[in-house]
């Protein structure tokens, strides 16, 4: 032992009020960074709980924007379908028209020409009857002509 330590033995017999006071000093500042070493590996703990969490947050924005950007590709060629869909739609309509049109326009035209068959066929009965009346008449003709033409005959032999 050296003397500096004999004389801080000695002032500890002497005063043991204040070395009590230094022994509480030291109590409270170990209890003191206890409570701080324990703060900061909750701290430490809180780190890794923010890191974990941060990781899950991360995974669970690429898994979000991995599902918008295929919902919005899935958007977007029904979009092109439909679209494409109402072209064809359009186009096929407009043939529709094109054709309901033209089966209008042949309609009235087949009616006309139906209107016009009635009227020549019943000119044709009438002509037929003024045939049928001229042939009577030719055939009473001819009769009264062969009955001259006998008459003459027997006048003239």
């Amino acid at each position: 032992m050296n003397i500096q330590d004999i004389a801080d033995f000695i002032d500890l017999v002497k005063n043991p009020a204040k070395y009590e006071q230094i022994l509480k000093n030291l109590q409270d500042e170990q209890a003191r960074l206890n409570a701080v070493i324990e703060t900061v590996g909750k701290a430490s703990e809180l780190d890794s709980l923010r890191k974990s969490v941060e990781k899950q947050q991360s995974k669970l924005e690429q898994s979000y924007k991995a599902k918008q950007e295929k919902l919005d590709a899935d958007y977007q060629s029904k979009l092109d379908a439909l679209t494409a869909l109402q072209s064809t739609v359009e186009k096929e309509s407009e043939k529709a028209r094109k054709i309901s049109d033209e089966a209008n326009s042949i309609k009235v035209s087949t009616e006309e020409t139906a209107k016009s068959f009635v009227i020549r066929e019943k000119e044709l009965r009438k002509q037929e009857d003024a045939v049928e009346k001229l042939k009577q008449e030719l055939g009473a003709s001819v009769v009264e002509y062969n009955e001259k033409l006998a008459k003459l005959r027997s006048v003239m032999a």
